[in-house]
């Protein structure tokens, strides 16, 4: 919060923690590559100064916290709204387990291997894929560059992403993202786990809008050759 830091250094120690506290004023990477020193001399007449090079990387990601609130107050809302069974047609593709063979089991269900190797028919049961990909498209041409408020349109549309993602997440499925501008820049694949997501949290938190109109044919052309699954 203030540009000077007060601290008394050790003694015989080559080198020593400052905890430095700072408020960022927007997103991005931010690089400091020289430190200002001014100490006292010995009898207090005067002050040393004196500079240092260092190489230190201030990450600042988006905010989370007004979004965070948004959704909660939604699913709040919602309650149980929405949620009905429905019955699931045909058979699933995703391997759940083994077990005995039980007739009327179709014959290109059996393992032959475990059945082999135990000396009686196994059939292998498959479960109804539920896990969904989830995709957000995010477009860094000229039109982001818009103000909403204290931020830009493409700053609001990367917190939201992010928090769709933490969202997507909790309910299971995966999230993937997709930013493009004139051409493609970043594509990460659908995934799950804190790993996946600190990915796509640094794939975007440095995004910027260029003064460059959006391609989306270059986009639905990469969408139909990336993304198969619906």
């Amino acid at each position: 919060d203030s540009e000077f830091v007060e601290t008394i250094l050790p003694a015989g120690h080559p080198a020593a923690r400052i905890a430095l506290r700072c408020r960022p004023q927007r997103r991005g990477s931010f690089k400091i590559e020289r430190f200002f020193i001014q100490t006292p001399s010995p009898m207090g007449l005067w002050d040393v100064r004196g500079s240092a090079k260092g190489s230190l990387e201030l990450r600042v990601y988006p905010n989370l916290r007004s979004e965070r609130r948004q959704l909660a107050a939604v699913f709040l809302r919602r309650g149980m709204a929405g949620i009905h069974a429905h019955r699931m047609i045909g058979k699933g593709r995703e391997f759940e387990k083994l077990r005995e063979y039980i007739r009327g089991d179709s014959f290109e269900d059996v393992h032959w291997k475990a059945t082999a190797k135990r000396g009686k028919p196994v059939t292998k049961v498959f479960q109804i894929e539920r896990t969904q990909e989830l995709y957000v498209v995010l477009d860094a041409s000229r039109m982001m560059a818009k103000p909403r408020g204290e931020a830009s349109t493409l700053d609001r549309y990367i917190s939201c992403a992010l928090a769709l993602g933490l969202v997507t997440q909790q309910q299971g499925d995966l999230f993937g993202m997709l930013t493009f501008s004139d051409k493609i820049h970043r594509f990460i694949r659908a995934g799950s786990g804190s790993l996946h997501y600190n990915a796509c949290r640094d794939a975007v938190y440095t995004l910027e809008p260029g003064l460059v109109n959006p391609d989306f044919d270059a986009v639905t052309s990469f969408i139909r050759l990336h993304m198969n699954r619906r």
